[in-house]
């Protein structure tokens, strides 16, 4: 039971990002006082059951390792649950967003190869020996060669776009006479079916002009209707 809660010990600080499969350690200064870490949120019977259920299908030792700390450290198994959730709610959105390609795969494959390097680093770090050396040496040149591919995959993909704008370009180009003509017989027809609609505002708006009533230069002003003097003529004496 040591083994594994120091095990899961090593591999929650690696995910928390002091040390990566292509890092080193990174210690904290004596004199730094650590801040005060919020408690863990609590966990719904859902999210346990889902990563759970997610490590045992993907990774079963990762499994194991989390229900032993159920008991003996429960803000670790917390916080390992948390992380598989998200885990699996990111792939769940690469998946839905990847239909018809090999995203999703690759993926996952780079996330189980990430946690078996994590789970084979801390067990170095605490019985250094050649076969785990040689262990971990193997799934860091795997996880690194499907990161090579990924992007070889991606250059595939771009060089196909990329081929496909080139045609559509090349094709628009031979086009380019008669879309314009064609653009321009489209506006003329528009504009001809729709001659006597446009002709009738125009009556419209004329009719309104006229009926608008004009300004009478002869109506009186207030003071002028009321008896009083305008202020710019005097009384004559």
């Amino acid at each position: 039971m040591n083994l594994r809660r120091s095990l899961f010990s090593l591999m929650v600080v690696m995910g928390c990002g002091l040390l990566r499969a292509d890092d080193s350690v990174v210690k904290p200064s004596p004199t730094t006082k650590e801040p005060h870490k919020s408690a863990v949120p609590e966990l719904k019977p859902e999210q346990e059951t889902l990563a759970l259920a997610f490590a045992g299908e993907h990774h079963p030792e990762l499994k194991a390792l989390i229900e032993s700390l159920k008991s003996a450290n429960p803000e670790g198994y917390k916080k390992a649950i948390h992380e598989l959730t998200r885990t699996h709610d990111r792939l769940g959105k690469v998946q839905a967003n990847s239909k018809g390609s090999d995203r999703f795969a690759h993926e996952l494959a780079l996330w189980k190869l990430d946690s078996r390097i994590r789970l084979t680093a801390a067990r170095s770090a605490m019985r250094d020996t050649d076969e785990l050396r040689a262990e971990l040496k193997s799934l860091v040149e795997q996880r690194q060669q499907l990161a090579l591919q990924g992007l070889r995959d991606d250059r595939a993909r771009t060089a196909a776009r990329l081929e496909k704008i080139n045609r559509e370009l090349k094709a628009a180009e031979m086009k380019l006479p008669e879309a314009i003509d064609a653009e321009v017989d489209r506006l003329l027809k528009s504009v001809k079916s729709n001659k006597p609609r446009i002709s009738a505002a125009i009556k419209d708006a004329k009719k309104t002009g006229k009926s608008t009533p004009k300004p009478d230069s002869k109506a009186k002003t207030p003071e002028e209707a009321s008896g009083s003097p305008s202020p710019s003529k005097k009384p004559q004496p």
